[in-house]
């Protein structure tokens, strides 16, 4: 009873057998950043327990920022990824989430997520298209820490799908700059992060697809 202010949480090493933490829905407090995280993969967890999915719904209408780097049961992630009303932001670790592109169908887009981060070391062009058209408003999107070199194809095409369902994109983070074919456009864009490159090519590369860029941030040149 003594935590009303509370309007940040903070959850390290969660795991689904862990289950006393979330009666905190008894206690009066507006959560408005919730951020569960592990390193811990154990598989395909179809449900989880009742406290668990209180606890978000019991914050559905203040939740403004949610990080998930955790592996959670399908139930409450999926609640967790749409029924939120007030979300502003959204970090998801892609491995740690299901691949089927079915699994984030919904007929009613969720328009309210400005910021999205999507996290590496993995890629699955049908999953990331289909989390894109999810959230359709985001403003502020960012590819953090995807290994790029592998596969540079498969991330320009992660890349036109962004163009393509994201049209409100004004910002952009990103590892490295793939080639895009000259019919990818990001009309909105105007500003671009980028964490390494090569040559000042790669960036004059990227001027045919963001003529309005105003501003362009590179973290190291080689």
């Amino acid at each position: 009873t003594q935590c009303k202010c509370l309007t940040k949480l903070e959850l390290h090493g969660v795991n689904c057998d862990i289950v006393d933490f979330f009666k905190l829905p008894a206690l009066p407090f507006q959560l408005r950043y919730l951020s569960l995280s592990s390193s811990k993969i154990s598989g395909t967890v179809e449900n989880f327990n009742e406290d668990g999915l209180n606890f978000l719904r019991a914050h559905i209408s203040t939740l403004n920022f949610l990080e998930i780097r955790a592996q959670l049961p399908n139930n409450m992630l999926d609640f967790a990824l749409k029924k939120f009303r007030v979300l502003r932001s959204l970090t998801l670790r892609l491995n740690m989430l299901p691949n089927a592109g079915t699994f984030y169908a919904l007929k009613a887009s969720r328009k309210s997520v400005k910021t999205l981060t999507l996290e590496g070391p993995y890629i699955d062009l049908h999953q990331i298209t289909a989390i894109l058209k999810l959230y359709p408003a985001t403003q502020a999107l960012s590819f953090d820490n995807f290994y790029v070199d592998f596969s540079p194809d498969l991330v320009a095409m992660v890349f036109e799908a962004a163009s393509i369902h994201c049209p409100n994109l004004s910002e952009l983070t990103i590892s490295r700059i793939p080639f895009l074919p000259p019919h990818v456009n990001f009309e909105s864009l105007n500003v671009l992060r980028v964490k390494y490159i090569n040559s000042i090519d790669d960036i004059i590369s990227f001027f045919k697809n963001a003529k309005n860029l105003k501003a362009l941030h590179v973290d190291f040149v080689f």
